[in-house]
């Protein structure tokens, strides 16, 4: 993204629904990888042990790996 043109509060709202939507999928592709990020846990306290070890790119490359199309 350009410095000068942000993402608008709807393209950021859309964008964080649809994480949200995709969790079950991200997460279980992710857990093949990395079983030590756990199951059960919510979404916010999986992503953070997923970016405490990796960058967000490297996770949605993993996703990406697992057939999930990433737009």
């Amino acid at each position: 993204l350009s410095r000068g043109c942000l993402p608008g509060r709807r393209t950021i709202g859309r964008w964080w629904r649809r994480w949200q939507a995709q969790f079950a999928v991200h997460a279980e592709v992710l857990r093949q990888q990395e079983p030590r990020w756990g199951v059960g846990q919510g979404l916010v306290a999986f992503w953070s042990g997923v970016l405490a070890d990796i960058p967000l790119s490297a996770a949605m490359w993993w996703v990406h790996r697992g057939g999930v199309v990433i737009p």
